[in-house]
């Protein structure tokens, strides 16, 4: 056993010799960073210094920048202008129809209430009664599902229901 452990006097080996690196003082280290700038404008007209960049490269560019511009802000004024015009129109039709509804109604019931009373006045009581309270109960029932179906306009407004979203439903 003595054979294996090293005596002073020998040179240790390691097992696994590392090789050292040695540094020499001419080399310099050298690090190498790269940069990149992107820039983003969501706009219909580029900042001055790009404006100038294309008056630079083509004559006249900035003037047709400018009036294409011009012309996509009114073109989209006028569809604006359309849609709102448009949406004034199906609300005043929209109006006009509950109004009609609501004369037809009205005519109906009077109509239904008279020919009851004719009938209850001619000898026919039960068939008076039942014509006037069912011209009656009908407009009421008409009325209040109706009612329930459109609901508060601010209310449909509120949650996010327009008058042209909610047409199309």
């Amino acid at each position: 056993m003595s054979d294996l452990i090293p005596k002073p006097e020998q040179e240790d080996v390691p097992l696994n010799p590392v090789p050292v690196l040695e540094e020499k003082e001419d080399e310099t280290d050298t690090r190498v960073s790269f940069s990149k700038r992107e820039s983003l404008y969501i706009a219909p007209i580029p900042p001055s210094t790009e404006m100038k960049g294309y008056e630079e490269a083509f004559s006249g560019s900035a003037d047709r920048i400018l009036s294409m511009a011009e012309n996509e802000q009114a073109h989209s004024h006028d569809i604006e202008r359309l849609s709102l015009m448009a949406e004034i129109e199906d609300l005043k039709r929209a109006r006009g129809e509950r109004r009609l509804g609501q004369i037809f109604a009205f005519m109906i019931t009077i109509i239904l209430g008279g020919c009851g009373t004719a009938a209850i006045l001619n000898g026919q009581p039960f068939a008076g009664s039942v014509l006037g309270a069912s011209g009656v109960t009908g407009v009421v029932s008409v009325f209040i599902t109706g009612r329930r179906g459109q609901g508060n306009p601010t209310q449909k407004e509120q949650n996010g229901d327009t008058p042209s979203t909610s047409k199309n439903q």
